[in-house]
């Protein structure tokens, strides 16, 4: 099993995997679960019709053509094993030697199938590294299995994409490093440079957040730029050393305080937003409602940060900036409102203004119109035309 040092990616792969050998997984919950269970959330089991198949991640690392043996609560039929064979998974010779899903219908088995059962992988044929597997699942009809993919990360200097190194900085006695969070690139000037470099960054997935920390000088403490890139809550910092006397990190050194303050917006501000969206005419009239709403948070303003609100490519798209750091959210939600349609019905009188609206989720209806009709008197607005609740002004 590969260690992964990407803290975005919790994954171990087996790699070389060879003939006969025979790899384990303890267990799956086929009978479900109801309630949270130690760190387990609830989830469904299998049932007839739901057309469950088995899917494996493989990268075939052979010309040859080879099979997979799939086997439930052991590896081998005998009295002492009791295993079920589930079927076999055939890899063509001259296979792609990249990430494949390879599936196999195992309803007729496990569709209905109780409790907790344990996996059993056995390839056979061919020679030498057969494969490496990437993971497996439990897929349906209607819940396909996809293979994760994690955003990968890019900073140029000066317009130029850099090499970043694959593993973050390594824990010594002499930094306390104790994360794999922390990526260092250390970037050599060019004799006469006079000028600090400018770094720019980018992800691949938009749910990605990038903050930027330009240098502050060409050398001393100040000479590292700083990128930050945020997914999931999880962050990779990215230092860019440009002399000797900023290249040793430890792990008391502070953040710029420019970053600590675009990095506390961004957590008022969160991912999403919610506005009223009949009231404009485009989406850059919403946003600049967003940015009048977000300008005017008394905890940004404390903060002192430029806010800009683009809307691009049908995202909308927020940066952040404070001296010489910008953090961009390249995919913020704006939400509309959820309004509930109200119909009056005056059961035969009539109305003096319109007999249907909308109302905010949460607000109040206000003032109804009272209808009028000759031999009656009005008694009220209600739910139901017999019985049911009465509504007044105030009922949201």
């Amino acid at each position: 099993m590969e260690d992964s040092y990407d803290i975005w990616d919790n994954h171990m792969p087996i790699t070389g995997v060879g003939n006969n050998a025979i790899i384990g997984f303890k267990y799956f919950g086929f009978g479900g679960l109801g309630e949270n269970d130690l760190g387990l959330k609830p989830f469904q089991g299998t049932k007839p019709g739901n057309n469950t198949k088995f899917n494996a991640f493989l990268v075939p690392k052979t010309q040859e053509a080879f099979k997979i043996n799939v086997w439930m609560d052991g590896p081998w039929d005998n009295s002492t094993w009791n295993g079920t064979k589930l079927g076999e998974i055939n890899v063509p010779a001259g296979a792609a030697r990249e990430n494949t899903k390879f599936e196999l219908d195992v309803s007729d088995i496990v569709d209905g199938l109780d409790g907790k059962h344990a996996i059993y992988l056995v390839p056979e044929g061919g020679s030498g590294d057969l494969f490496d597997l990437m993971g497996i699942g439990f897929g349906s009809d209607e819940t396909a299995i996809k293979a994760p993919v994690v955003p990968t990360v890019s900073i140029a200097i000066d317009g130029e994409p850099v090499n970043l190194p694959k593993r973050p900085l390594p824990s010594n006695e002499n930094n306390g490093i104790a994360g794999y969070d922390i990526y260092q690139y250390d970037h050599i000037l060019a004799d006469g440079t006079t000028e600090i470099p400018v770094v720019t960054a980018s992800a691949s997935d938009e749910e990605v957040k990038i903050t930027v920390s330009q240098a502050a000088s060409l050398t001393g403490a100040g000479s590292a730029a700083i990128v930050r890139f945020s997914y999931n809550g999880m962050v990779k910092t990215y230092r860019i050393p440009f002399s000797e006397d900023s290249r040793e990190y430890n792990a008391l050194m502070e953040l710029p305080a420019e970053i600590e303050d675009l990095e506390k917006a961004a957590d008022i501000i969160g991912d999403s937003i919610v506005v009223d969206g009949e009231e404009f005419k485009t989406p850059q009239e919403k946003a600049d409602k967003v940015l009048e709403m977000l300008t005017e948070d008394p905890q940004i303003k404390a903060l002192k940060v430029g806010i800009q609100i683009d809307y691009e490519n049908a995202v909308f798209k927020v940066t952040l900036t404070k001296g010489s750091t910008v953090m961009t959210i390249p995919s913020f939600a704006v939400e509309d409102i959820e309004k509930y349609a109200v119909t009056l019905d005056a059961c035969g009188g009539i109305l003096a203004g319109p007999a249907s609206f909308k109302v905010k989720a949460g607000h109040p209806v206000g003032n109804l119109p009272q209808p009028s009709r000759s031999g009656y008197t009005f008694a009220g607005w209600y739910t139901a035309r017999t019985g049911g609740e009465r509504v007044d002004s105030g009922r949201s």
